[in-house]
């Protein structure tokens, strides 16, 4: 098995730039708005006439899927300035690295890496990817799969406010969203292991990464992070390596 050597250093897997999923092990998307409704006088002058309007639903995402076994080196494009999702499934992640590797032959982002602390087989993370061309450079030894999901930069009127609290579970890196945030947000969350909540923009930047470290807490304690303020469309990303438990909810 092959490893290449990079001249950008290596990236923090756990609490690098990444990106969410929802209890039921989905994702969560906000519906767009059927109608919008609003009022306004005829030509006549005599009265009022009703103007219904549907709004636009976004486009869906592009999808890429790449499956192989051992060592492979892929070329594709990212066309959108909103975030990528990668779904990955492992046959075996011990040993397994796979990278982004950008136009000037730099690693862009690491996805997996070999002899760190996470032993899932699946995962779902968000990165923050400019338009261009690419490489997923993947090293393994056993079978592997990635779908790589492109999503546009959704516009407010596209994504319905959650109902509150939300709440998420997981085992596994795992990303939820999108949702419309506005204003003031408590973030409590129970891990028995090292675990971050990150919450990412529209196009996939990272806005705040609340980290939960075990060592502080003493077996079965939530930890009550500080107050956030989100305003707009957001993804939540919880990137954990155990059972992990996570509660959003807005200011009273």
């Amino acid at each position: 098995m092959r490893r290449r050597a990079y001249t950008a250093a290596t990236i923090s897997l756990l609490f690098g730039t990444s990106g969410c999923l929802a209890t039921d092990g989905s994702r969560q998307t906000g519906e767009p708005n059927a109608t919008e409704t609003t009022s306004a006088e005829n030509e006549s002058g005599t009265g009022m006439t009703e103007v219904k309007t549907t709004a636009q639903t976004p486009p869906e995402p592009i999808e890429t899927v790449f499956q192989g076994s051992g060592s492979v080196l892929k070329e594709f494009q990212t066309e959108r300035e909103g975030p990528v999702l990668f779904d990955i499934e492992l046959e075996d992640s011990s040993g397994v690295e796979i990278v982004v590797i950008n136009e000037e032959g730099e690693r862009e982002t690491t996805l997996q890496r070999p002899g760190g602390r996470r032993d899932w087989t699946s995962a779902e993370l968000l990165r923050d990817i400019e338009p261009g061309n690419y490489a997923l450079d993947v090293s393994s030894d056993s079978a592997w799969s990635v779908e790589m999901d492109q999503y546009p930069v959704l516009e407010q009127s596209t994504v319905d406010p959650p109902e509150l609290p939300l709440e998420f579970d997981g085992d596994s890196p795992a990303v939820f969203g999108p949702y419309y945030l506005e204003g003031f947000y408590s973030v409590t969350s129970l891990s028995e292991e090292l675990m971050a909540v990150q919450f990412h923009n529209a196009s996939g930047e990272q806005l705040e990464s609340l980290r939960h470290s075990s060592r502080f807490t003493a077996e079965g304690e939530e930890v009550e992070h500080d107050p956030i303020n989100i305003e707009g469309v957001c993804w939540i990303s919880c990137v954990g390596i155990e059972d992990y438990s996570v509660t959003v909810e807005g200011a009273n």
